[in-house]
């Protein structure tokens, strides 16, 4: 099983190449895929569950997990993370193996929206453990809607978050169709102050924020818009340039290919 071609597809979805009409056809050519094969190899969220089995059965269980439950969106398996998530959350550590956590919390955070965006958030600034901080960190973000976006916004200048979270929340509202654009409004605001004392590795992903945009006029608007920004911050204009250049690209491939690729997830 072909695990890659899943996040290849994930990526034609994340850009909009397979519309939002598509996406039944698409998560059920996904479930045929990729559901037969991890039921085949069996899956228990538990930590610990599959130690024994090879490095090799892991990693391939872990990709195929993702694919079943996010690009398929298998209900069975989504519940089965949701279960082992809310255990987990509630005090029983071993109810979801570290290998799972981060896709255990991004459904928690699916299925509960607002209000498990923020317990995310107020359980990823408590916590001691980097891995859980990272999985939530990724997690509260997770098919966020207007709603959650608007509160992102509003605590963004929280004094606990370090530049890595503010990064990863933004950039986790450009990652969702549904908040790319109020979130690009954001940035465009905000750019300064967002970038200002930006060590020049985080610097060069302020900059290339916008990088999920899959049009060539939208490219031509960035550029015009955004670019002025990034000089006077003084650092990201290499990453910015290539965003650009992968927008473009992007388009082109959408133009020639996007209806072909749509219609081929019908067969």
């Amino acid at each position: 099983v072909a695990t890659g071609s899943a996040d290849q597809f994930d990526e034609l979805v994340t850009r909009g190449i397979i519309p939002e009409a598509g996406l039944p056809d698409y998560r059920r050519v996904m479930e045929e895929i990729y559901a037969p094969r991890l039921t085949a190899l069996g899956f228990n969220p538990k930590a610990g569950a599959h130690l024994n089995d090879d490095p090799d059965t892991q990693k391939l269980r872990q990709r195929l997990v993702v694919a079943v439950s996010d690009a398929a969106r298998d209900p069975a398996v989504r519940k089965q993370l949701l279960d082992a998530a809310n255990a987990y959350l509630g005090g029983d550590k071993t109810a979801l193996d570290q290998a799972f956590l981060a896709r255990g919390l991004k459904i928690y955070v699916e299925e509960g929206h607002l209000t498990a965006a923020k317990t995310m958030f107020d359980r990823m600034l408590g916590a001691q453990d980097e891995v859980f901080r990272s999985a939530a960190q990724k997690a509260i973000t997770s098919d966020a809607d207007t709603a959650t976006a608007t509160w992102v916004f509003s605590v963004l200048n929280d004094a606990r978050l370090r530049v890595p979270d503010k990064l990863a929340l933004v950039g986790g509202l450009m990652n969702n169709a549904a908040t790319r654009d109020m979130t690009y409004d954001w940035l465009k605001a905000n750019y300064d102050s967002f970038s200002a004392g930006a060590g020049i590795f985080s610097a060069g992903r302020i900059a290339s924020l916008p990088h999920d945009y899959c049009d060539a006029t939208k490219a031509d608007e960035i550029d015009h818009i955004m670019r002025p920004k990034v000089i006077a911050a003084g650092r990201g204009e290499l990453s910015f340039n290539r965003m650009l250049e992968d927008i473009r690209s992007c388009s082109v491939l959408k133009a020639a290919k996007g209806a072909d690729i749509a219609s081929a997830f019908k067969d």
